[in-house]
């Protein structure tokens, strides 16, 4: 919640507070017998919800600002998936983790469901990233936002929402974006071949010329952005590890200098594959499982509409997947 008022602080945003009440699908999944007092435990909940989200919206971290409040109720991950849609929500603010058990929803696979097929970018925190949580409320430091690229344009789609992120986050120091393109190693009868130093070199032209973009788009006041080129068998991997720790590499600039940590990972959900581009959408997956830090998941509005009508109805399965079949023997 600090974290969302800040972001919508600094960007003159609303705030909208959505909390599920998923009292129904519980109900149905743990029992084919409904209950008699049914509408008397449903009438509790949203009483209880109520109640809750008059609490926070009185907190003192979001009282200056435009609060506003709204129920939900049935499968989670739909529900908020339908909810952004219909209030034209700019940005998703959720933890990938929450309680578990009769009245609660396990944001895991919420939080996957939602980065997945939300229309608009997707920011998770991470639970047990104290640290880093804290650095996002910090009012006098940059955050640092490390946004992985393939040379696709599909992942580029990450850059303009990282950096608006960056800078409101940071404010009044200027925003830091990190671009990091993760070559990756390639597999022949058992022995590994390095990409060639045209393949490197191409890509550390490539990674200068998006940041000469982003220097015309955004003033050196607001937003400060470096790049780098590694070479890797694990992509994932390898971006998780510079965004955690900071890494001594290869830069366009030099023949090797240090990384810094970043504090947010940023991409996009998906790209092209191949040898010298990498699939986004497996990538995305596999770093929100592995990773400590925040992470900025965007899938580009045209992805959304050659997936769905390549597939419409398997996305529909995908998203109500855990909806229960009451009834069917």
């Amino acid at each position: 919640l600090p974290v969302a008022a800040r972001i919508a602080r600094t960007s003159d945003a609303s705030l909208l507070l959505l909390r599920v009440v998923t009292t129904i699908n519980d109900f149905a999944l743990q029992s084919m017998e409904w209950p008699i007092d049914m509408q008397s435990a449903l009438d509790e909940e949203e009483a209880d919800t109520r109640a809750y989200l008059a609490l926070i919206k009185d907190r003192a971290e979001v009282r200056d600002l435009n609060v506003i409040t709204l129920i939900a109720e049935g499968e989670a991950a739909r529900s908020i998936l339908i909810t952004a849609h219909d209030e034209k929500a700019d940005l998703i603010v959720m933890c990938s983790h929450g309680y578990t058990g009769f009245r609660h929803w396990v944001m895991g696979s919420v939080a996957q469901k939602v980065a997945r097929y939300s229309s608009v970018p997707v920011f998770i925190l991470r639970d047990e990233a104290v640290v880093t949580r804290a650095k996002l409320q910090d009012t006098s430091a940059s955050v640092r936002i490390v946004v992985a690229l393939d040379g696709s344009p599909l992942a580029e789609e990450a850059l303009e929402p990282a950096a608006n992120l960056s800078i409101a986050l940071s404010q009044p120091a200027p925003g830091e974006l990190h671009l990091e393109r993760v070559l990756p190693l390639t597999f022949t009868e058992g022995k590994v071949i390095v990409n060639n130093d045209k393949a490197i070199t191409d890509a550390q032209r490539y990674l200068l010329l998006v940041e000469e973009r982003l220097s015309r788009k955004y003033d050196a006041t607001k937003l400060n952005v470096s790049s780098s080129v590694s070479l890797n068998v694990d992509v994932a991997g390898a971006v998780v590890k510079l965004a955690e720790t900071g890494a001594d590499i290869a830069s366009p600039r030099t023949s090797g200098e240090r990384v810094d940590a970043g504090d947010i990972i940023a991409l996009a959900t998906h790209g092209r594959g191949g040898v010298e581009l990498w699939i986004m959408g497996s990538i995305a997956e596999r770093i929100l499982s592995i990773t400590k830090l925040p992470l900025l998941i965007v899938r580009p509005p045209h992805v959304k509409t050659q997936h769905e009508q390549a597939s419409q109805k398997k996305t529909e399965n995908i998203i109500n997947d855990t909806q229960p079949m009451v009834g069917l023997l």
